[in-house]
């Protein structure tokens, strides 16, 4: 392993982590909603169908090991 694949395979697991939750979830709009991991922080974007499902994203990157910080920036659209 060369010494600058840790953080990157790092982000890709909380990336891959966070899309199981979402992919695991009883909602489809989560499963179009686009993740991007860097350090500790995780960026939501993309479209929802309601507020809840943007607040369930919200809680959903929460869970994953490692995320501090979650920016919600998912649009509603009905």
């Amino acid at each position: 392993m060369m010494q600058n694949e840790g953080p990157r395979l790092a982000t890709n697991d909380v990336e891959r982590r966070v899309r199981q939750f979402f992919d695991a979830s009883n909602m489809p709009a989560l499963q179009r909603v686009h993740v991007e991991v860097e350090k500790d922080s995780v960026l939501l974007t993309g479209r929802v169908a309601s507020f809840y499902q943007k607040q369930m994203a919200t809680e959903f990157a929460r869970r994953v090991a490692g995320v501090v910080r979650v920016v919600n920036l998912l649009e509603v659209r009905y």
